[in-house]
């Protein structure tokens, strides 16, 4: 029967005995509200009519002890406070105990494994330190390369952008040492740059060159380097130089667009620039750039409306969208998976103990079972759809990277990456929870 707010037609027994069962009727469970009280028996007969002892056609299924102890009555609810009455026709355990073994533990498994893999996917590539040892579960991987013309024209330019900056930094770096005293200038052999009178200036770009190759521990922004092996994760990115003694494997985290290639060389560029210049602050000048890109191509798109590389910045806008869209669906899936979790290991907890039973909480879950599997199907279905939505965004985005950027001008080459397995991974669980709760759902009635 179902139990509403309100009066509650009851059926009790008062017995001295504690030992005293209900044999003949099927539909009922027992809780004593206290030790030291005679055991004070609820029945609830499940129906729309109550058995009544007043009905001569239904005292005829009751023995002449139980018509001795039975009486009729009309309890409200807030006048027992201490139990609450079960319809055990209510619990999967009891009709259906073999197919909830099945499904729930598959639910129980699915959300366990969808929570660890989604949530290796939104916390690793995202420790800001020198992190040779760390696994980074990354969804995109690249490499620039230099296996055609134009690639290596861009890369050309790159570097002699990158080259100017450097220059700026440390002349900036060494000025600000000299004025702190802080720079130890060594004057028994000074370095001379002879210019002729009618001669060209002087390029910065070749001075730095010079003052890099002579210098014992050259100091260079290797951001765009062919050496560099970039893994971009959700909120963070790890880059791994192979010229490097150690590896110069470096994590940078704590951001919202990580797999945003295009920003991310500008965030690398400003960390490795703000620590030539011996800032500290390497967040805020990498986040300073990166925000001066994301404001720029609005404004680059409508001055350059009309033209063709119009297409470029909208594409660009569109990258952006969807790199900040991303993560933010990730974590409600995340969070989703978690209460899945949470719910259905309590259900079976409340199922299999017989002693949490009694628990307020345990009462709530098992009165509101119908519930809480409908509640249950709902969120595994939009699992479901969070994760086949970032799936295939993720991978029409990296597959469109690579057909550019790999195939069409070979600047930089393109992989998946553990990151986007590991999605693909929650993915079938999910598919699998989604069809568990849908069995769950039909095979248990309730009465």
């Amino acid at each position: 029967m179902s139990i509403v707010s309100g009066t509650v037609k009851l059926w009790y027994t008062i017995k001295s005995s504690a030992t005293g069962t209900c044999s003949t009727i099927d539909t009922c469970k027992f809780f004593n509200p206290s030790n030291d009280s005679p055991e004070l028996k609820y029945l609830a007969l499940k129906g729309t009519a109550e058995k009544s002892p007043n009905n001569a056609s239904d005292t005829e299924e009751y023995s002449s002890e139980e018509k001795r102890y039975i009486k009729k009555e009309t309890v409200m609810l807030s006048q027992v406070p201490k139990f609450i009455l079960i319809n055990i026709n209510n619990f999967a355990w009891k009709k259906n105990f073999n197919e909830f073994k099945v499904w729930g533990f598959m639910v129980l498994i699915c959300s366990t494994v969808m929570v660890i893999l989604t949530g290796l996917t939104l916390t690793t590539c995202s420790t800001i330190s020198n992190a040779n040892n760390v696994k980074c579960f990354s969804q995109l991987n690249f490499q620039i390369t230099n296996n055609s013309p134009a690639s290596q024209t861009v890369i050309t330019m790159l570097n002699d952008i990158v080259h100017l900056f450097t220059f700026l930094a440390k002349e900036y770096n060494e000025g600000l040492q000299r004025e702190q005293g802080i720079l130890e200038v060594d004057v028994s052999e000074p370095q001379r740059v002879v210019v002729e009178p009618n001669s060209p200036l002087v390029n910065p770009i070749m001075i730095h060159r010079l003052k890099s190759s002579s210098s014992q521990h050259p100091k260079e922004i290797m951001t765009f380097s062919t050496d560099n092996f970039f893994e971009l994760g959700f909120t963070g990115y790890c880059r791994t130089n192979s010229t490097t003694d150690d590896g110069g494997r470096i994590c940078f985290g704590g951001i919202i667009n990580g797999i945003d290639l295009v920003a991310t060389l500008l965030r690398d560029f400003g960390q490795q620039l703000a620590i030539l210049t011996s800032d500290n602050r390497t967040s805020t000048v990498s986040d300073a750039l990166a925000l001066g890109y994301e404001i720029s191509l609005p404004n680059l798109s409508k001055f350059l409306q009309g033209e063709g590389p119009v297409n470029i910045c909208s594409n660009a806008m569109l990258v952006k969208r969807i790199s900040k869209i991303l993560p933010f669906i990730v974590t409600v899936g995340f969070l989703l998976n978690f209460v899945n979790w949470f719910q259905m290991g309590l259900h079976i907890i409340c199922h299999f103990n017989k002693k949490l039973q009694k628990n307020v909480v345990c009462y709530f879950l098992l009165l509101n079972d119908s519930f809480m599997k409908k509640t249950l199907l709902f969120t595994s279905l939009v699992t479901l759809l969070i994760n086949i939505a970032t799936v295939t965004v993720l991978k029409i985005y990296i597959s469109r990277m690579h057909r550019i950027l790999t195939e069409e001008i070979a600047l930089a080459k393109i992989q998946y990456g553990t990151g986007f397995y590991l999605l693909v991974g929650s993915l079938v669980c999910s598919t699998i929870q989604f069809i568990s709760s849908l069995v769950g759902n039909r095979t248990t009635k309730i009465n």
